[in-house]
């Protein structure tokens, strides 16, 4: 504003102003209350059109966030209905690879060559209890370990074994491995006899022993079982003369391969009667419910179960090698010299009263022999 123009307005209030200087200066604010009504409105309309973009950039903000969780929450979807999908078809794929076979399934066979391994290598040592489950793309084996002493089976330790596939992981105790100490018949003469009767002799009345016996000669698996018929004890355990070990230099065996006296009872020679509720045996169509063998014969059927097992560890040689320590090699030599020489017995485990044990010392057909576990009596007659 001009300072003419102030000094005017001051003219103007004080009525000093001419008629015409006063008209002047009324049409003067009337312009002035038209430029202001009219800069009013601008600001207002430039006011309502910050409001409305402050409303669109709102909008477009909420539109902007409820896209990025419906995105995120169809990834979710999707990730998730992939992980179900993988993990339907995995265990789908799990179940039919180890049910998959004939005449024995893949897990039937897993675990019979691990009862196989575990009962052929562990003298007077059983396969017990057991518990299986497959999972995604593993399947679980686990089972008590028992060794016959005096009339009982008692638990020394549990077995847990993984599979993933082909793979197998088997998990022992440590203290599971034995030192059975047998003598062959040609080198009884050559060996300073292990003492085990005079051992016997100490123990008192009213214990049982577990004896691991060396014979003097070779027997056949019937004339072995017939020498105990009528003895108030139990011949548990067989070692079987594999040939290998005359190779060797003269020393006693460290390892030796032999049967139970209650077979192996593998899994693949049953089948689950629904109806029942029990396992029943395959060759017997659902007739009968487990094998009647003879105690103190049946050589022939122990013999066959025994060479089974042992081409069981041959095929399996993965996972019998978890437990067994013998090479491919060695355990192919023993199969073959079996085969071609037949069943021959050399060493029994024994177990009974302590002073009926010491009753085979007498027998010209004993070697000698290793006292094992030792027990106060628990013992119920045989005959």
């Amino acid at each position: 504003m001009s300072e003419d123009f102030k000094k005017k307005l001051e003219a103007y209030s004080n009525g000093e102003l001419l008629q015409e200087e006063q008209v002047e200066i009324e049409n003067e604010l009337d312009k002035m209350e038209v430029y202001q009504s009219y800069l009013d409105n601008l600001v207002n309309t430039h006011d309502q059109e910050q409001d409305n973009g402050t409303d669109r950039t709102k909008k477009q903000k909420s539109l902007i966030t409820r896209g990025k969780w419906r995105a995120r929450f169809q990834n979710a979807w999707t990730a998730l209905s992939i992980l179900i999908i993988i993990l339907f078809i995995g265990w789908g794929t799990s179940v039919i690879f180890y049910t998959w076979g004939e005449p024995a399934d893949r897990s039937e066979s897993y675990i019979d060559v691990i009862k196989a391994t575990i009962e052929t290598t562990q003298p007077n040592i059983t396969v017990g209890s057991s518990g299986m489950n497959v999972g995604l793309f593993t399947m679980n084996y686990d089972a008590e370990l028992r060794k016959w002493i005096g009339s009982d089976h008692e638990t020394i330790g549990e077995l847990d074994s993984k599979f993933l596939f082909n793979l197998s992981s088997i998990q022992l105790p440590d203290d599971i491995y034995q030192h059975p100490f047998f003598i062959y018949p040609e080198q009884q003469e050559q060996l300073d006899p292990p003492g085990g009767f005079e051992v016997l002799e100490r123990l008192p009345e009213g214990t049982v022993s577990e004896l691991f016996i060396s014979l003097s000669d070779y027997y056949e698996t019937n004339e072995i079982l017939k020498k105990f018929e009528g003895e108030n004890m139990w011949p548990t355990w067989f070692a079987v003369d594999t040939g290998f070990e005359q190779k060797d230099e003269i020393r006693a065996s460290e390892e030796p391969l032999g049967f139970p006296l209650n077979g192996y009872h593998f899994l693949s020679e049953y089948q689950f009667d629904s109806k029942n509720g029990e396992f029943i045996l395959k060759a017997f169509g659902g007739a009968a419910h487990s094998k009647s063998r003879k105690v103190y014969g049946d050589g022939e059927e122990r013999n066959e179960e025994f060479f089974k097992a042992l081409l069981l560890m041959k095929k399996y040689y993965s996972i019998a090698d978890d437990i067994h320590w013998s090479s491919e090699e060695r355990l192919s030599e023993q199969i073959e010299y079996i085969d071609e020489n037949g069943t021959k017995i050399y060493g029994v485990v024994v177990n009974g009263p302590t002073k009926e044990l010491l009753k085979l010392k007498d027998e010209d057909w004993v070697g000698s022999a290793v006292v094992g576990e030792k027990r106060l009596w628990n013992w119920r007659d045989v005959n």
